[in-house]
């Protein structure tokens, strides 16, 4: 049960606005210790060649606009956090969620798509909504995986997202209405059971 595309869309099951209700996974959590012998093996490849994986997917991340190559990347991204979280590489997998927050801020490389309200706001660029989507994606189904230092990043991250948001209503120039109730549900989902950690 790895991750999917961002947003976890599927051809069936959206509701009536086109979105896909979120799927909760939160009992997933890393492999119980101690690892069998297979899943040292695979602990240690992993151990191995997070940080190479994770430099190149950050350089496609950054250097790609384009809509349809952009969420395999972010899929290959996720597919990495969720590896490294099952394995409890807790370095990999707190530098693979800084990296994937990293790019759901919005201002983040708006010289490359000019993304702004004309008065020096800056707004969600269409990257940052499929990197936003992403992140709640994977907290949503994952949010067990993460642990508190992970939790920690994935707030940091969404904490902006609220006057971002704002600011898009009041200019009605935000690229997706429906990032609010997703992040609504995230919340409302975890407060249901029991925290963020």
């Amino acid at each position: 049960d790895a991750p999917t595309s961002p947003g976890g869309a599927t051809s069936s099951s959206k509701d009536g606005d086109g979105h896909q209700p979120p799927r909760q996974h939160r009992h997933v959590t890393p492999l119980k210790l101690p690892l069998s012998p297979e899943q040292e093996k695979c602990q240690h490849m992993v151990a191995e060649c997070w940080s190479s994986l994770l430099s190149a997917l950050s350089l496609m991340v950054h250097f790609t606009n384009d809509e349809v190559y952009l969420p395999s990347t972010l899929t290959c991204l996720q597919t990495l956090l969720f590896c490294c979280s099952r394995l409890s590489l807790h370095q990999a997998r707190e530098a693979c969620m800084i990296q994937l927050s990293k790019y759901a801020s919005a201002g983040q490389h708006h010289e490359l798509e000019g993304a702004g309200d004309g008065r020096g706001n800056n707004l969600l660029s269409s990257k940052n909504v499929l990197c936003v989507k992403a992140l709640i994606h994977f907290c949503s189904r994952y949010g067990g995986l993460l642990g508190a230092e992970g939790w920690k990043i994935a707030l940091a991250a969404f904490t902006p997202l609220e006057k971002t948001m704002q600011r898009s209503a009041q200019t009605q120039s935000g690229p997706d209405s429906g990032l609010r109730s997703a992040l609504d549900s995230l919340f409302e989902t975890t407060a249901s059971t029991g925290g963020f950690a």
